[in-house]
């Protein structure tokens, strides 16, 4: 699937917002939509979806199997068996329609990425989650997608969006007692789908109920600098060994750039120097999520419609969303722990890639080499674009033909 924001017919972004422009800057500005109709007609986004039949090039149909085409482009968007059913973006989020007035929802941002295939609306519910004491807050969001490739169905994520830096806090709570998502189903009366409307609200608060409990132990978890390089090291471990030569080196490189950039995040991402939150378990996850969702790739492409969307995409759909999954389960690790978890490397924090400053007991480093280090990171990122993290198998040798055993010639005696 293409990563790409997708376009209306006058080339702008299939995007709509409202309130203050994204930190994407991409979108069409709308005064607060009253149905997720508007929000999807606004964003270019009320297309429809329909099944073809497939045929060969001798005129036989292909049995069992047809095309999901978008209608008004006509681009084909997968294949998929005869049981499978179209869901309208319309129809799709609609289910929330009925409930907003007393939920106090609002439709945030809608776009669609691809040629159309995935589509996606934010809604914004009321109240906040606050870490106790301070400033810092993180608002809740309903993500919702529709794919149209056949292969997932509707979904409602449940993402807390940090203020202070924007971050999306991917957070992985207690599995089926407290989901971070659900599966909306397509079928039903109106009564039906606004009572599973309120079911998935009441999942939602219980979500963000049991987040703001889990960020505020996080935050009040101070970490030493041995266990802040001991988290980055959890989790970006360098591949193993050691020569220019096998084929983990630029993953290896690529970890260390990642630890090195997420220490320094550590103590400088937006909201981190708060008094409350700075050298906390909660700092260390916040600087996980600024490095994926801020400078991971887009250092250097901050105007790169095609990065940003991109970025987009992997931060709410792929595995960087994984990723700070993993994040937010280590630091709730952590911040539940006496000293390091078992299994944690233990990190050296003076002689380690990723050295907190505080340790070395000296000056912050020169500003300049920061930013040589930084060109070097978006540089080995590039390379590292196509080539999946932290896994990357061994390149087999390539074989050599025998050669003559070489003899060794003496020369006679006395010569």
């Amino acid at each position: 699937m293409a990563h790409n924001l997708a376009t209306k017919a006058d080339g702008t972004a299939a995007m709509m917002f409202t309130g203050e422009t994204p930190w994407h800057g991409l979108g069409t500005a709308l005064d607060n939509p009253a149905t997720s109709a508007e929000a999807m007609h606004a964003a270019g986004l009320d297309f429809r979806v329909g099944l073809e039949d497939l045929m060969l090039a001798d005129g036989r149909l292909v049995p069992d199997v047809r095309a999901i085409v978008r209608e008004d482009t006509r681009d084909i968007f997968s294949t998929v068996g005869g049981a499978w059913k179209p869901v309208q973006n319309v129809e799709a989020f609609a289910f929330l329609d009925g409930i907003m007035g007393e939920e106090h929802i609002k439709y945030h941002t809608a776009g669609a990425l691809g040629l159309g295939e995935r589509v996606w609306l934010l809604a914004k519910l009321d109240g906040v989650c606050r870490i106790a004491g301070t400033d810092d807050i993180t608002e809740k969001f309903l993500l919702l997608s529709n794919a149209h490739t056949g292969k997932e169905a509707l979904r409602c994520l449940f993402t807390p969006i940090r203020v202070v830096c924007q971050n999306t806090l991917n957070a992985a709570l207690g599995g089926r007692r407290c989901p971070n998502q659900v599966r909306i189903r397509h079928t039903g009366d109106i009564v039906e789908k606004m009572q599973e409307a309120r079911d998935t609200l009441g999942l939602a608060h219980k979500f963000f109920d049991t987040f703001e409990s889990h960020a505020n132990t996080m935050a009040s978890r101070q970490m030493t600098p041995a266990e802040v390089a001991s988290y980055f090291s959890h989790l970006a471990p360098s591949a193993d060994g050691d020569g220019d030569g096998d084929g983990n080196s630029e993953i290896r490189r690529a970890a260390n750039a990642f630890r090195s950039v997420a220490v320094e995040l550590f103590e400088t991402a937006p909201g981190n120097d708060m008094p409350g939150v700075r050298g906390t378990a909660w700092a260390a996850y916040n600087a996980v999520t600024y490095y994926v969702d801020h400078q991971r790739g887009n250092r250097n492409r901050p105007d790169d419609t095609a990065a940003i969307s991109g970025r987009l995409n992997r931060n709410w759909f792929g595995w960087w969303g994984n990723f700070k999954g993993k994040a937010w389960e280590a630091a709730q690790l952590i911040s539940e722990t006496d000293g390091l978890p078992s299994g944690w490397p233990v990190v050296d924090p003076t002689v380690s890639l990723v050295p907190a400053r505080a340790a070395r007991g000296g000056s912050p480093r020169p500003r300049a080499k920061q930013s040589e280090l930084k060109a070097r990171i978006a540089e080995l990122e590039a390379r590292l674009a196509a080539v999946p993290p932290m896994s990357m198998p061994e390149p087999t040798p390539t074989p050599t033909p025998d050669k003559p055993a070489r003899v060794k010639k003496t020369k006679p005696a006395g010569v």
